[in-house]
């Protein structure tokens, strides 16, 4: 019996890796007014954000729904296949507690296995790719999870917005609400913490920001794995993971990750950052 990895897409894993390694997506959702987009899949990162930045309407996300998880569960668990299901932090999406419903209106419960990452993004992403790795290379179901979980314990994340409002509208502001005020051209960099955005630092200049957080990656000691996450900063984010890439002796080359609609929405545009996972 084989396993199959199942994700959402706030994992922002590039399509190249999804279909290298047979990874599930279940996309989030989208909303502009009365429009509603899956993410990633009815409304590509370019798009979004070209409707983003024209400042016509705000748009908000929710989850999937726990009738779409039943569809992706049942359709998998009829191939004789078992599921290892990784998700956004409980703490920032209910997607989790879709995923949950979903498996439960399962004949075969039992097949379906749902892990809280405590992470978003690429820090969710690289546990996923780490399951994803195991399971095509045969190990077995306890192994995977193992595996997953140790990434997702070793992961690092900080990232540099240009302003907490899109954060702070969305809900999803966590700890990192200590930040807010007298935020005027001042750099928020935040963090994860217990699975909540947290707050990591202040910059007084773009410049400024990418320093601290090439500092903060710096000061962790050896890397294993690191993806650049961001969204209308290719550029910079390349120059960032190439910068990377020459203080650290990584196992793979840095992961260039465009943040999707979803996560875009919470983070406003011109987001940049790192996600780093520390070697054992």
């Amino acid at each position: 019996m084989s396993i199959k990895v199942v994700t959402d897409s706030t994992a922002d894993l590039p399509v190249d890796i999804v279909n290298e390694l047979d990874i599930k997506v279940v996309p989030l959702n989208v909303h502009f007014g009365e429009d509603v987009y899956r993410d990633g899949v009815e409304l590509s990162a370019k798009e979004f954000m070209d409707r983003l930045v024209s400042g016509i309407d705000m748009p908000s996300t929710s989850q999937p729904s726990a009738g779409e998880f039943l569809n992706v569960y049942r359709e998998i668990s009829l191939l004789d296949h078992t599921v290892l299901s990784l998700h956004v932090s409980e703490e920032l999406s209910g997607t989790l507690n879709s995923a949950r419903q979903g498996a439960a209106e399962l004949a075969d419960e039992d097949k379906i296995h749902i892990i809280d990452s405590r992470l978003v993004s690429m820090g969710l992403g690289l546990a996923v790719i780490s399951a994803a790795r195991a399971a095509k290379s045969g190990k077995s179901l306890d192994e995977i999870i193992e595996i997953a979980k140790s990434v997702a314990n070793r992961c690092r994340f900080f990232v540099m917005l240009d302003t907490l409002e899109y954060l702070e509208r969305g809900g999803r502001i966590g700890k990192a609400s200590a930040l807010l005020g007298g935020l005027l051209r001042i750099k928020p960099i935040l963090t994860l913490n217990n699975g909540e955005v947290d707050s990591f630092g202040r910059a007084r200049s773009r410049k400024s920001g990418i320093l601290k957080i090439e500092e903060a990656v710096s000061a962790l000691g050896p890397l294993e794995r690191v993806a650049v996450i961001y969204n209308g900063a290719e550029e910079e984010a390349q120059e960032l993971a190439d910068r990377i890439t020459g203080l650290h002796d990584l196992d793979d080359q840095p992961t260039l990750s465009e943040l999707g609609p979803v996560i875009s929405t919470h983070a406003g545009p011109n987001a940049l950052g790192v996600v780093v996972v520390c070697r054992e």
